[in-house]
């Protein structure tokens, strides 16, 4: 597509979305027919004339960057703190700025309007905030919230928005604290110019706005921050400014640096010293961008030497001095009289966790979201954890880099755990593939009409700054050899080329030929640069800006491309990292955002057991949606969001070690809840399984007793028994000895839980025994007299992500289910405790929804119906999870310790959401997780460069 035929689409675009605001109920036929319209019209204005495959590229093309919907935002918020300011004024002042930005956004693509699109429904959410931010015109106050939307899902956007609104409303400064980098800073410095200020500070000329909607000069802003330089007290001194300069709309874009805040901190109290006062009198609004990094408290965590606390010294605050950036922050609050703080993040984890309950005056105004928390929900079309890892909708996305590569064996390769020196000579044979799979990639997104389009790819392959700057030479290397390779046409290398293409891009065969891909791939190749980022003297600029032709990139990096910052049109990524932290490995997930008609280009590269971090990180990122959106249901506070988040998210992300590992456990508080959650029980002392065994039987026996209660075969597999009394579950809970190795369970906790709704929301269970098919190839035994067939479970030998030898703890503790997924029961269980209705009930919910929701949760909470699952397993022997798979010694030994265990029974519980709320209780908690990568080495270009 070339220059022209871009103009006609945008014009297009612009004229159809039009068309569609105005007539919001237009079906799709007739929007087709108007774009058609509107094609023939703006060719012949433009004196083109096109065929009809040209026309109906473009048609496509328009349609596609038209569509985009989402759902409502989903709040709660603490309704005691807030007057209606909003509601009394917002018909006293015009809407300049978020108009402005409205018309800004609404001429790019996928920026929908009408009830459910994407521009309105961004809409609604910002003026929701609006509203629980502190009255810019009131009485001094302070306001502190937090906004949660998806990795890369548009919460730059989001937060522009809100801007426009506030200064609308009124306040009169903005400070936008973004990540830790420069080019993350001079990132958002540009998109708020584009959005807000209308000009680049720096050369006074008009940008985005400014030159699409008339602004006078009274309208513009005032900003110190330019694109290449952060605040310092120089530049606002030489600049004129002043504090009395916040009486007129006034902006700062600035890093998240401890001496830049301090810096900015001072400007501020000398300026008041010198006309007297000790706050400054007007408001502000402080966006806190990537706020769950370095903005919290972290207690001088960092000393091991402070590790062993009593609780009493863990709960009293004034014992730490918080982390430096929190408490400029928080210094930069207490400046204003009238403040507004508003945290953005797309892992709120460590914010939820700010205690809101301290003893210090200080610590009682920490960065505690206490009254609100917004989620916004992604967009429909957005490329995100949901769409790749669990529902899998791009077969061709993920591709799996061999353990060979990992661990060291294959040469040239970069292994999991290397050392500061480390350096490769040349790339492996999977880094290799996919930097030709991201030149593929790359030729067919030009051909498919994205020729002004950035493109780039990702190397993420190690903390360190010397080990990137030798993967960045390597690959240059590469490049630079196949470029010459390609222009003298040297048959092996276009062979290469050509066999991944017949291979991996089946989908585009029908469309173009090689010849089509090898005439335009040399001149991608030669165009391509490779530049490493990280805070070494060779970090180089994205500067996707000074490129309108569009950029080739490969980035190679490691923290510094994990936070914030937006690689334009990425395709490729090879990704090898091995994190204990939910927060951190979702954040390195670059590879999420907006992907709009070449998604199936994509390529992912990474180990296998990322690709399982990934599913069990994306069920939590739904959870936690879905316990937002339930709490907002139910009228709950941020304060209570926070006690039930600890409890959902702490044992996923810090895990209680193994008893052998208790030295470095600490107390602290925190809340069990089951509310809502299927709990499954995986691991198991070897010296109580027949115990358990026994308990379950007489249990089940006891029931076929009773004449009132009699069980049912389900697809000749399964045992239900229904109506089953809350008492019943309860004793056999109390006789069942559950290791202290199951994360998800604490007897103690449990039981409670369970007692303290017996005679309500927990009186009346389903009791389900999870078992084989009965069949004559299944092996069957007599349970309670019942035949049943066990089901087979593979015994774990390592934990977590981190390959252990546990051979000889298996005469002490079996796993039947890695810990880090914490699967025994087989999925969606509990299906057939409910009737048919019930599941097609559950089925027209979710297509109503349209988004991913287990479905076993969801009946379990419409219909308020309990179950107990009680799972018989064979446990087997499994090679693959042996860590020396070369040793048959031990292999034999570990082989025989399996054939000699006897079969375990396994209780799990369904639980529905209750409405009653947990207290807090001490436990345990690993002291161990500060080595958040595993590695327990120096990261040389994570930390701020103050």
């Amino acid at each position: 597509m070339n220059e022209t035929f871009r103009l006609i689409k945008n014009q297009a675009r612009s004229s159809t979305k039009r068309f569609i605001d105005a007539n919001h109920n237009m079906p799709e036929n007739k929007i087709r027919k108007k774009i058609d319209q509107l094609v023939v019209q703006l060719a012949k204005i433009n004196s083109i004339e096109l065929t009809n495959s040209e026309k109906e590229e473009i048609i496509q093309a328009v349609a596609l960057e038209i569509v985009g919907t989402m759902e409502d935002a989903s709040n709660i918020f603490n309704i005691d703190k807030f007057d209606h300011w909003l509601d009394n004024v917002k018909s006293d002042f015009d809407n300049k700025y978020w108009e402005d930005y409205h018309f800004h956004l609404f001429q790019k693509p996928y920026y929908t309007t009408g009830p459910n699109g994407t521009l309105t429904k961004m809409g609604n959410s910002i003026e929701f905030i609006l509203s629980m931010l502190a009255n810019p015109n009131g009485e001094p106050s302070s306001r502190k919230g937090m906004v949660v939307g998806n990795v890369q899902s548009g919460k730059t956007s989001h937060y522009i928005g809100l801007i426009s609104k506030a200064a609308d409303a009124g306040y009169k400064v903005v400070i936008v604290i973004t990540g830790m980098l420069e080019d993350l800073r001079k990132q958002t410095q540009t998109r708020t110019e584009e959005g807000f200020l209308a000009k680049d500070v720096q050369t006074g000329e008009s940008v985005g706005v400014g030159l699409e909607r008339l602004r006078l000069s009274s309208q513009m802003p005032n900003c110190v921050t330019t694109r290449e330089k952060d605040f310092t007290k120089s530049l606002a001194v030489s600049s004129g400014y002043t504090v009395e300069s916040f009486k007129e709309a006034f902006v700062l874009v600035i890093k998240k640096n401890a001496s830049i805040l301090r810096n900015l901190n001072e400007w501020i109290e000398d300026d008041l010293q010198r006309i007297g006062r000790t706050q400054v009198d007007t408001s502000v609004l402080i966006i806190d961008d990537e706020a769950d990094n370095a903005s919290i408290n972290t207690k001088a965590n960092s000393s091991k030497s402070r590790r062993r606390r009593k609780l009493d010294e863990v709960e009293d605050n004034a014992n730490y001095e918080p982390s430096r950036i929190n408490g400029q922050i928080r210094s930069l609050i207490k400046k204003f009289e009238i403040c507004s703080y508003v945290a953005y993040t797309a892992t709120p984890f460590a914010n939820i966790f700010i205690s809101p309950k301290t003893k210090d005056e200080m610590y009682r105004e920490d960065l505690f979201p206490r009254h609100f928390v917004q989620y916004i929900n992604p967009p429909d079309n957005y490329f995100g954890p949901s769409r790749i890892f669990l529902d899998k909708e791009f077969p061709n996305f993920l591709k799996i880099i061999p353990e060979s590569e990992i661990d060291g064996t294959t040469i040239n390769s970069i292994p999991l755990k290397h050392k500061k020196d480390f350096s490769i000579e040349k790339i492996s044979p999977k880094l290799e593939e996919s930097i030709n799979s991201f030149f593929i990639s790359s030729t067919v997104k030009k051909l498919e009409g994205f020729e002004k389009d950035h493109t780039s790819m990702l190397i993420n392959a190690s903390t360190f700054t010397l080990v990137q700057i030798s993967i960045k030479r390597a690959t240059d290397f590469y490049v630079k050899n196949l470029a010459k390779a390609l222009k003298y046409r040297r048959k092996e290398e276009i062979q290469i080329l050509k066999t991944l293409w017949e291979k991996d891009y089946v989908d585009y065969h029908d469309k173009y030929e090689w010849s089509d891909i090898e005439n335009l791939i040399y001149k991608i190749v030669d165009l391509t640069k490779v530049i490493v980022i990280n805070r070494s003297k060779e970090s180089e600029k994205l500067d996707y800006e000074n490129w309108p032709s569009g950029r080739t990139l490969i980035v190679v990096g490691g923290f510094s491309l994990s936070r914030g910052l937006t690689l334009e049109g990425l395709i490729v990524s090879y990704f090898v990292r091995n994190s204990k932290m939910y927060d951190s490995i979702l954040q390195m997930g670059r590879w999420f955002g907006y992907r709009d008609g070449y998604e199936n280009l994509c390529r992912l590269y990474l180990p296998s057991f990322s690709i399982k971090d990934f599913e069990h990180i994306s069920e939590s990122v739904e959870e936690l949606a879905e316990d937002i959106q339930y709490m907002q249901s139910q009228g709950r506070t941020p304060l209570e969001f926070a006690l039930r988040v600890r409890a959902d998210a702490y044992d996923k992300k810090l895990k209680i070690t193994s008893r052998n590992k208790m030295g470095a456990g600490e107390k602290r508080l925190r809340s069990f809840s089951y509310s809502g959650k299927l709990v499954q029980n995986y691991a198991f002392d070897r010296d109580t399984i027949s115990h358990n065994w026994n308990v379950v039987e007489s249990s089940i026996l006891e029931i076929i007793k009773s004449e009132s209660n009699q069980f049912s075969r389900k697809k000749n597999q399964y045992v239900l028994f229904k109506n089953i009394p809350g008492q019943f579950i309860s004793s056999l809970t109390e006789e069942y000895k559950f290791s202290d190795d199951n994360s998800t369970i604490n007897k103690q906790t449990l039981l409670s839980y369970i007692k303290k709704r017996l005679s309500f929301e927990l009186n009346n269970w389903d009791i389900i025994i999870d078992s084989n098919l009965l069949d004559n190839k299944k092996e069957t035994i007599d349970f309670a007299g019942i035949s049943i067939a066990p089901v087979g479970r593979s015994v774990s030998v390592y934990v977590g992500n981190k390959y252990e030898n546990l051979e000889f703890d298996l005469e002490k503790l079996v796993y039947l289910s890695p810990p880090r997924s914490r699967n025994i029961c087989t999925p969606d269980i509990s299906l057939i405790s409910y009737e048919d209705i019930q599941i097609n009930e559950a089925e027209d919910i979710k297509k109503e929804q349209k988004k991913r929701i287990r479905t076993i949760n969801l009946l379990a909470n419409i219909h308020k119906k309990p179950a107990l699952i009680i799972t018989l397993c064979k446990p087997t022997y499994k090679e693959e999870y042996l860590l020396n798979k070369d040793d048959e010694d031990k292999k034999n030994q570990v082989q025989k310790l399996i054939s000699e265990m006897p079969y375990v029974a396994s209780l799990s519980y369904l639980f529905p959401r209750s409405d009653v709320a947990e207290e807090l209780i001490e436990v345990f908690v690993n002291a161990d997780v500060d080595d958040l990568y595993g590695e327990d080495l120096d990261y040389e270009d994570y930390y701020g460069d103050d």
